[in-house]
């Protein structure tokens, strides 16, 4: 047999043994099959930097100084003082106007000798408002009285005219000894220019017989009830006039958000304005009431001004430092009362019913503080879910992970907390289980640096987590997830730090998905 008609016998017999051998054990082919591929896709979902001065800005007490890049906690109040009320009043002398008796034929010149605060009246002034009653009395059980009563240091409105009215005073009822008649005059708008007689002012008037006066028993009795009123301007001596601040009450005056924090260092400054020119004596009283911490004594501030060149404007700024023991004491509310002296004997001053002193108490203290442990939670934001991403999820995610990195740039160790839901807009997400929440993520403090420290390198933390069936669902049926972040710092025990408003907190979340090919091409 020729050797090529061998071989083929030889490979037909190895063909049928391998065929019998293929049926005796049961074998099948499969037909050519793609290669499955199994990848990993990350799709990002949270990109969050909640800053400190964000975190805080509803803290309308906290400042920000972009210069220095400080926080600075700052409470103002005011105190004004007019000194219409205060310190323009006019009062006749209660002791020198008694009752008293003129003869009712004869003119009678006579003078109230006028009760000013610490003041002489050297030049006329304009009366804002008041009125000057008198009551005249007759004796006389016969006969009536007519008279005219003259004020000759008042001038009415047109500056020329002397106040005067005819008086008719009936005698007296049977049967009573006397018959009085009040008269009242509304001074608005009046010139006053009283005598300055022996360093006191005097309002003279006259008492004039209106008519043929009779010869008869009794007389004329006249007497000052209502005796102040209220001038414009005063221009005059003025010797340590005082008048009162009215008291202000501060209640909670730390912010609750600041409770329990220990500031390092506090000041109080107070400007002053002035819009006259006098010398003056500022006298306040600060005290801290109900303190919840340590009692503090108050704060006592005084200080003397003489503006000199006059220039009514801001006076001077008084500064207090040190005072941080006053505020860590953490009182329920701050009660401020004071008294400017105003005056100087030696020289004319003038002060008018438009003038004031202004006040500001400024609390300023750089956020270098002791911190308790404190949380804070944010106004949820939302994480917007499109279609096709839904669809990618639904269709090819063999699992999924939720992969978490956070940044620490605080002075404190924190822990950070990620909770969404589908339902929940609102900082409710907070009060009621959330949907899904990852973490809490607990992150060491940053690298400090200084005394008082701040942050010189920001500690950094990752976070996975798988999700279940049920959790996966969240992202592949709600085109919107809301998305709370709850923040907890560790404090800071009982080290200084400074807060920094750039100092801040980094949240980045994404979707790990183990996407498969197998699972795209059965779909």
């Amino acid at each position: 047999m020729p050797h090529r008609q061998r071989y083929s016998c030889v490979i037909r017999r190895l063909g049928l043994v391998l065929f019998l051998w293929m049926v005796a054990h049961s074998c099948s082919f499969q037909s050519p099959q793609e290669p499955i591929f199994v990848t990993e896709w990350f799709i990002p979902l949270v990109d969050k930097t909640w800053s400190l001065s964000e975190l805080t800005e509803e803290m309308k007490e906290l400042e920000v100084d972009g210069k220095t890049d400080r926080m600075i906690f700052t409470y103002r109040n005011d105190l004004s003082l007019g000194f219409d009320d205060q310190l323009l009043r006019i009062e006749l002398d209660p002791g020198n106007a008694n009752p008293r008796t003129y003869s009712t034929n004869v003119e009678t010149v006579d003078s109230l000798r006028v009760q000013t605060t610490g003041f002489l009246l050297q030049e006329p002034s304009v009366i804002d408002r008041g009125t000057i009653e008198f009551f005249l009395t007759n004796t006389s059980p016969m006969q009536s009285l007519v008279i005219r009563l003259v004020l000759l240091d008042l001038l009415e409105p047109d500056g020329v005219t002397h106040p005067s009215l005819d008086i008719t005073v009936p005698a007296a009822s049977p049967g009573q000894s006397k018959n009085s008649v009040p008269v009242a005059i509304d001074l608005r708008d009046y010139q006053f220019d009283p005598v300055l007689m022996g360093d006191k002012n005097y309002m003279r008037f006259s008492i004039r017989p209106r008519g043929s006066a009779p010869d008869y028993s009794g007389g004329l009795v006249l007497s000052s009830s209502r005796r102040s009123f209220i001038l414009r301007s005063i221009t005059g001596r003025f010797d340590r006039i005082n008048a009162l601040f009215k008291d202000v009450v501060i209640d909670n005056p730390v912010p609750e958000e600041l409770k329990d924090i220990r500031f390092y260092d506090v000041e109080l400054l107070i400007p002053l304005w002035a819009t006259v020119c006098v010398p003056m004596n500022l006298l306040l009283h600060i005290s801290a009431e109900n303190p919840r911490n340590d009692p503090v004594a108050p704060l006592v501030i005084g200080n003397s001004y003489n503006p000199v060149p006059c220039q009514p404007e801001q006076v001077d700024t008084l500064k207090i430092p040190n005072i941080a023991a006053f505020f860590n004491s953490n009182p329920e509310r701050l009660s401020i009362s004071g008294l400017v002296q105003v005056g100087d004997p030696s020289a004319v001053y003038t002060i008018g019913s438009d003038d004031s002193l202004y006040v500001q108490t400024i609390f300023r203290a750089p956020l270098i503080v002791q911190l308790p442990v404190d949380t804070t939670l944010t106004e949820p934001d939302t994480v917007e879910i499109d279609e096709d991403l839904q669809d990618l999820l639904r269709d090819t995610v063999e699992n999924l992970t939720m992969t978490s990195e956070i940044e620490n740039h605080t002075p404190m160790a924190v822990s950070v907390s990620l909770l969404f839901s589908e339902s929940r807009s609102d900082k409710s997400i907070y009060d009621h289980p959330a949907d899904l929440v990852i973490g809490p993520i607990l992150l060491a403090q940053a690298e400090l640096t200084g005394d008082p420290a701040l942050v010189a390198k920001p500690a950094k933390g990752v976070w996975n987590q798988s999700l279940s069936k049920e959790q996966m669902e969240l992202f592949t049926r709600n085109d919107t997830v809301y998305m709370g972040t709850k923040i907890v710092y560790a404090g800071t025990a009982s080290r200084m730090v400074q807060i920094r408003p750039s100092d801040y907190v980094r949240a980045t979340a994404s979707l790990k998905a183990a996407l498969s090919s197998k699972n795209g091409e059965e779909e």
